[in-house]
Order: C-alpha cells, then sequence, then structure tokens
C-alpha cells in the first residue's frame, strides 16, 4: 500500500467528514462577501463598513485565540459541534429576520458567527488534519485534507453571489443552514476525536506499506 492509498483509506475519513464537510462552503461564502453583506446591513457609508470589516476581523481572532484556550480541555470533536451549532443558529436568525431585521442583531448573528466558526471547524480543520495520520504519510493527509476544504471554499464563492442575488439574504442564509446540520449529523456519524491520540503508535507504518514491519519506510 502506497502513502496516498494509506492517508485515503485508512485515515482520511477522520480529517474529512468532521471539520470540512458542511464547513467550510458558508463560512468562506459569508466572510469573502461581508462586505457585501455588510453594505445590506448597515449601508454603504465608508464609516460603517469599515468598522463592521474591523469587528468582524476582531471577532475572527477571538475565535482563534478561544479554540487554542479551550482545545486541550474539551476536545476537537465538541468544539467542532459547538461551533457548527452556533453557527447554524446565527444563520436561522439572520434567515428568520431578513435584512429588514435591527441592524445591531444582525451584525452580532455575524461577529458570532465567524467567531465560532474559527473557534469550532474552522480552527480544528488542519489540527485534526494534521494530527489524525502518522508522521510518515502526515503531509499527504495534510494536503488531502486542505484539498478537501478548498472544494468548500470554491463552492462557496461561486454559490453565493449567485443565491444572494437570486433569493436575497434571509433566505441565502437559511439555504446555508444547510452547511452546519450536515457538519452536526458528521460529527454524530464520525465520533473520531484526535486529542490523546497517538496516530505514530496506531499503525504499523511499515507493514501498511508493503514492507514488512522491520523494513524501514522508503
Amino acid at each position: 500500500m502506497n502513502r496516498f492509498a494509506l492517508a485515503t483509506e485508512k485515515h482520511f475519513p477522520r480529517s474529512f467528514t468532521r471539520p470540512t464537510l458542511g464547513g467550510d462552503l458558508n463560512s468562506y461564502a459569508l466572510a469573502f462577501y461581508f462586505p457585501k453583506i455588510a453594505a445590506i446591513i448597515v449601508g454603504k457609508h465608508i464609516t460603517e463598513l469599515l468598522v463592521a470589516s474591523s469587528l468582524f476581523n476582531l471577532a475572527g481572532a477571538i475565535g482563534g485565540v478561544a479554540a487554542v484556550l479551550l482545545v486541550v480541555k474539551y476536545g476537537t470533536r465538541r468544539l467542532t459541534q459547538v461551533g457548527f451549532l452556533v453557527v447554524g443558529g446565527m444563520l436561522l436568525i439572520m434567515g428568520l429576520l431578513g435584512p429588514s431585521g435591527m441592524p445591531a442583531i444582525l451584525g452580532a448573528c455575524m461577529l458570532i458567527f465567524i467567531a465560532f466558526h474559527i473557534m469550532g471547524p474552522g480552527g480544528m480543520t488542519m489540527v485534526v488534519g494534521t494530527m489524525s495520520y502518522p508522521a510518515e504519510v502526515r503531509a499527504t493527509g495534510a494536503g488531502l485534507t486542505e484539498a478537501a476544504v478548498r472544494c468548500g471554499s470554491v463552492v462557496g464563492f461561486f454559490v453565493f453571489p449567485i443565491l444572494l442575488a437570486s433569493v436575497g439574504l434571509a433566505n441565502t442564509a437559511l439555504i446555508l443552514l444547510a452547511c452546519p446540520i450536515v457538519g452536526i449529523l458528521a460529527t454524530l456519524v464520525f465520533r473520531w476525536e484526535m486529542l490523546g491520540y497517538d496516530a505514530d503508535a496506531s499503525v504499523n507504518i511499515a507493514e501498511d506499506l508493503g514492507g514488512g514491519a522491520t523494513q524501514p519506510v522508503k
């Protein structure tokens, strides 16, 4: 078995199904098009847009710090679940309120959305994708995980402006709600936690690569 086959057949589902499935399509869509969303919520005045963008980036930074502080205590799976639940809740609120809702509430939903995405599925993606693989196939596994993430981001970049122009912000948020629902279901089906897991001790890499237990990996 070569390194690519080992990474895909034995380990890839761990890193693909949870952090990437359902997590990156909506986050990249909303994050990349945040200026357009902010213009819908607060208007097109440059001051309000700059303040909104600054708060959006600050919320992302807070989410990143929270992920670092909480992952050791709660684990990647639980943080991913909490992230998906809160992200889904914010999309639901935005969808129900629509652009006519109070700008402060809609803006708060966007800030909470990005903070919990970064703390949860966004922040855990490459952590799980890297730590799930033994050292000999870690680079391959991390690359495959990143490729899965980019699939979601490409779809998000392409689909979001079409939805926004076709059905408006409220309905777009409700449609994107499917993403965290799929993500949370994936965490329930694939109950994988890498915290405390030693990938290097869990598999005989040399034997899996077809060279026997004593043959060095080439």
